[in-house]
């Protein structure tokens, strides 16, 4: 029985992943301490489903298209800089977003409420959304004081939510080699 490794993602358009790499190359922390998002790698995790039959995939396509139902576009734009848990011992650095935060919610809890009805076992943990620039490497010592770097994100900088993807994850030695296996679109006039 084949399995695949999935998640749910919006990519993110070109020039967006362009600023995203411009703002880890003037963080203050090399390649060996972090492990750097690729540029072709950014995205926004809806939901991430993990090793799933590979029979499943139509049945997952169209709980998809169930959840996006009358869901049209929307615009999201790139806030500020942070990390999880903190940023006296970072693990995760990423930029936050905006924009209309309430349709990407309910965008995500109706997938979420999809996915939980095919029954997959998802986690509880608040959707707070993000785009990962990078994750400290196990055993890291780092502190970062971010008070020049939380203007780095310049203004204005928004981005169109036109289609949700299914995503493969294959991890490899040099880091996750993402596919895209479908596209559902956001807008109301191709249900």
């Amino acid at each position: 029985m084949t399995s695949l490794r999935l998640f749910i993602a919006i990519n993110l358009p070109l020039e967006v992943r362009k600023l995203l790499e411009q703002v880890q190359q003037s963080l203050p922390l090399n390649e060996s301490l972090v492990k750097w998002v690729e540029k072709e790698n950014f995205h926004l995790t809806l939901e991430f489903l993990g090793e799933t039959r590979k029979e499943r995939l139509s049945q997952i396509e169209e709980g998809l298209k169930k959840a996006t139902l009358n869901s049209d576009s929307f615009l999201l734009d790139l806030q500020e800089i942070g990390a999880f848990p903190n940023w006296r011992s970072p693990r995760v650095i990423w930029v936050g977003l905006g924009g209309d935060i309430a349709r990407l919610r309910d965008l995500h809890n109706r997938i979420h409420q999809e996915l939980l009805d095919q029954g997959f076992s998802l986690g509880s943990r608040r959707f707070q959304p993000h785009l990962t620039l990078g994750r400290i490497k196990q055993g890291a010592p780092v502190s970062v004081r971010v008070t020049n770097y939380l203007k780095l994100i310049p203004k204005d900088v928004t981005f169109e939510v036109k289609q949700i993807d299914l995503m493969q994850s294959t991890l490899t030695r040099e880091g996750p080699i993402y596919k895209k296996l479908t596209s559902i679109p956001l807008t109301k006039e191709n249900k």
